[in-house]
């Protein structure tokens, strides 16, 4: 994946082979499960996901230094 990102639409359909249909129909039943603790999701179809593979290295490191919760919610923060 580029450092673009790929719509996720797209992305769930060449990764899994869902169709438009299955993809929104699964993230609506994500959605309804995060309402049911008090988390918001909001994606559509034009949402983008992205390569979070230096990310986890990152986070992996720096939980060996002890600090992986700050550096997580600084990371969510800046997303």
């Amino acid at each position: 994946m580029g450092p673009d990102g790929q719509n996720i639409t797209e992305h769930i359909s060449e990764k899994y082979g869902s169709t438009p249909e299955q993809s929104q129909k699964n993230r609506e039943a994500i959605r309804a499960r995060g309402a049911e603790v008090g988390f918001a999701f909001r994606t559509d179809g034009n949402s983008r996901i992205y390569n979070t593979f230096d990310a986890h290295r990152l986070l992996h490191w720096a939980g060996q230094e002890g600090v992986q919760l700050p550096l997580k919610e600084a990371l969510f923060k800046a997303y």
